[in-house]
């Protein structure tokens, strides 16, 4: 099992600290314009600028909310790197995969809560005249965090996928070598990109060279795992319990899935939201039961 080294939790905690720094400058701009608000609404002026400043207020202290939760958050993740308990479960106190946590929650960082606009909104009960109608101010302001969130959902599952198949692989390995160590090295390399590789398909989502990189990530990790199990196969690394069947699922498995992992990038020379549709698709398939008939014996 992969820990964290002290390096890997630097680079963390500064990430983790520069986005505080970034959350706590948002909360204290948006303070700063409130209080004006507040101070200006004491003066005289337009019934219509009051107005105006009154639903400023509102949402600003609304994003200032959504903000307060993640920077609740990220002060946890602070709390538990300082304390020393980063990369062990909450629940049982046993240690997960360390790369793997940090890779998903950079993923979730690049999400960034859009920033609140001072637009009219006026408290009131939904089933009154325009209350729905004006929700579609948070859904448009919603709408271009879509690609950000498809591509998490998708890598999400893509680290979930391949964290399983590395611990199953690690279950059956009686000893390890220095090859082998260096395998799953560079394994937690591709594993770590993943990040980069998410932001950059999120970012340009209808070009194709981001997929081709995204793809070749995926190809990156499933190539790792195969060489992983065929080295330690053949170096006699694995237990007794690994029988020759296992063996040959293992195999099957990963090459019959980035076959297909392939097939449905290939798709993005038509759409790309296509081969994202069918890569998820794929991924889910792994992981929720019933899955695709034809790929069940995989």
């Amino acid at each position: 099992m992969a820990a964290l080294t002290p390096q890997d939790i630097g680079h963390f905690r500064e990430r983790l600290e520069a986005e505080r720094h970034a959350i706590e400058s948002r909360i204290a701009a948006r303070n700063r314009d409130i209080q004006e608000n507040v101070q200006e609404e004491s003066g005289v002026g337009d019934s219509g600028d009051e107005s105006l400043r009154i639903y400023d207020r509102e949402d600003e202290t609304d994003a200032n909310e959504l903000d307060m939760q993640t920077l609740e958050q990220v002060n946890r993740a602070i709390d538990r790197i300082k304390a020393g308990t980063y990369g062990l479960s909450e629940v049982s106190g046993k240690p997960i995969d360390g790369i793997f946590s940090v890779a998903m929650t950079l993923l979730v960082l690049n999400i960034v809560i859009p920033s609140s606009q001072a637009v009219a909104h006026a408290q009131q009960p939904i089933w009154a005249s325009g209350a729905l109608a004006s929700e579609a101010t948070v859904w448009n302001a919603l709408l271009p965090l879509g690609p950000h969130l498809l591509t998490y959902l998708m890598s999400f599952l893509t680290l979930g996928i391949f964290w399983a198949g590395q611990q199953t692989q690690l279950n059956y390995f009686s000893r390890s070598d220095h090859r082998l160590t260096w395998i799953h090295l560079v394994f937690l390399l591709a594993v770590v990109f993943m990040p980069f590789s998410t932001a950059l398909l999120a970012q340009f989502i209808s070009f194709r060279l981001p997929m081709l990189i995204y793809w070749l990530n995926l190809f990156s990790l499933g190539l790792l795992l195969f060489i992983s199990l065929e080295y330690a196969s053949r170096a006699g690394l694995l237990s007794a319990d690994a029988t020759k069947e296992f063996v040959a699922a293992g195999r099957r498995r990963i090459m019959v899935y980035q076959l297909l992992y392939a097939a449905a990038s290939l798709l993005c020379v038509f759409n790309t939201y296509l081969a994202i549709a069918v890569l998820v698709l794929l991924q889910l398939n792994s992981v929720i039961v019933p899955r695709i008939g034809p790929l069940n014996r995989f």
